[in-house]
């Protein structure tokens, strides 16, 4: 399960995002273990879980990266946007177009959040199966992962201090 919320996102950005099961290129290798239903790996006699991948990234520009899905093909575009994006060329509404772009060429799907700092509001550009709200006591919020449902009946649940 993935999970990355921005929760006051328009605001003053809170990001909760894990460090989960997330293959690099999303085909499963490796053995099947009594814990897990999906392979993991074993590397020179020793052993070590695989594809446990960090869902955030920072970009030049201080913008932060967060995905859901293969991290092969997040780190590509990462890789992409580090190239194009500096102190002087923050994320914006035409790199996000570029970025797009750039999935369409690689054919790979995942799910991509990019909070940009700002002094007034924080800029939040999505793209792919991100479920936006307006909660309570939360603010604005955008989640992405198999773990939004769930996230999202907690929030519900349990609306914190007014």
């Amino acid at each position: 399960m993935t999970l990355v919320a921005v929760l006051y996102a328009d605001t003053s950005p809170i990001v909760v995002a894990d460090s989960l099961i997330s293959n690099f290129d999303g085909l499963p290798d490796g053995l099947n273990t009594p814990l897990f239903s999906t392979p993991d790996s074993r590397a020179a006699g020793e052993y070590r879980p695989a594809g446990l991948a960090r869902k955030f990234w920072m970009l030049p520009d201080r913008s932060l990266f967060f995905y859901a899905g293969a991290a092969g093909a997040a780190r590509q575009l990462f890789d992409y946007l580090v190239e194009i994006v500096s102190i002087d060329c923050p994320y914006d509404r035409e790199i996000h177009r570029t970025a797009q772009d750039y999935l369409q060429r690689i054919r790979s799907r995942f799910s991509f959040l990019i909070v940009v700092p700002s002094e007034d509001e924080a800029q939040l550009w999505a793209y792919g199966n991100v479920h936006r709200a307006d909660i309570p006591n939360y603010g604005h919020v955008a989640m992405l992962g198999s773990g939004v449902e769930e996230a999202l009946e907690i929030l519900r649940r349990y609306p914190g201090s007014p």
